[in-house]
């Protein structure tokens, strides 16, 4: 190779990398920047918690007939696995792959690396940590409270943000979705009728319209109480970043992996309830 065809490769090798670092993916940056790394964990952990209240409330519906205890331990080992937040991320992580571009990712994380970006986000996430049903309903009440009282300059902010991000349809996605999924699941794991599952999909799909709209305004309420520190002015701001471009394909994506990682886990969930059910059936039959 001579002197000039060696400075041209040269040449173009650190073309080449500098357009690969600049179309680097920052994925998994922007996943725990935005706070979605650490939701999923509270997901985990909120599940688990709900899985404990229903169980509690069956031992005191059973009249004498509890659970057996190894099935109550199958139970929450089963909720556990299909929940679990490693996996939740993986497939979060795979659609905002999919659904998000390295200049999203980059632009995204302008915001979310900011100061005020990084303030909020922590307020999210402290948010997120209350996974306690006793404590959860309770807040749920000071939530209707605080909104109740709230001006309508400020509730008219949330809704934008609610708008934004898809608030009220992730909601009622992931109660329907995941509730259908469940039924799905143990309905197969068993050669059950799926009928009630197709049914309650049907009744969830007609109902939709009215989910959304009363999910966004429980999200409107719900944003009103979490971010009451935060100024009108500096809330602005975070609605800009939402409603930007960026912003509102990342709302687009998160709703996605969102929706379909807890129909997987949800599937998952229900196939193991089925199994379990249909061994609780064989021994007693034995």
């Amino acid at each position: 190779m001579n002197a000039l065809a060696r400075l041209a490769w040269f040449a173009l090798a650190f073309v080449a990398m500098a357009d690969a670092s600049a179309q680097a993916r920052r994925t998994d940056e922007l996943l725990r920047r935005s706070g979605t790394w650490k939701q999923m964990g509270q997901y985990e952990a909120m599940i688990g918690a709900g899985i404990e209240n229903q169980l509690a409330l069956e031992a005191q519906a059973s009249q004498g007939h509890p659970m057996d205890p190894n099935e109550r331990v199958l139970i929450r080992k089963a909720a556990a696995k299909a929940f679990n937040a490693e996996r939740m991320r993986s497939d979060v992580r795979a659609v905002f792959v999919k659904e998000l571009t390295a200049e999203d990712e980059a632009q995204a994380l302008v915001w979310f690396t900011s100061s005020l970006g990084t303030r909020l986000t922590k307020i999210e996430e402290n948010y997120g940590e209350m996974s306690d049903p006793v404590a959860l309903e309770a807040r749920e009440k000071a939530v209707v409270k605080y909104a109740k009282a709230a001006p309508k300059a400020r509730l008219a902010l949330m809704r934008r943000m609610a708008a934004a991000t898809n608030a009220g349809e992730l909601a009622a996605r992931m109660v329907a979705n995941t509730t259908v999924a469940i039924l799905y699941g143990a309905a197969a794991s068993t050669n059950g009728d799926i009928t009630p599952a197709q049914k309650m999909r049907d009744d969830f799909e007609a109902r939709h319209p009215v989910m959304v709209a009363a999910m966004t305004e429980t999200s409107v309420a719900i944003f009103a109480y979490m971010y009451r520190t935060v100024s009108d002015e500096d809330f602005d701001r975070y609605i800009q970043f939402a409603e930007s471009p960026a912003g509102l394909r990342m709302s687009d994506a998160t709703l996605i992996g969102m929706d379909q990682a807890f129909s997987r886990a949800s599937l998952e969930f229900g196939l193991e309830l089925g199994e379990l059910g249909k061994r609780q059936t064989v021994r007693r039959s034995a």
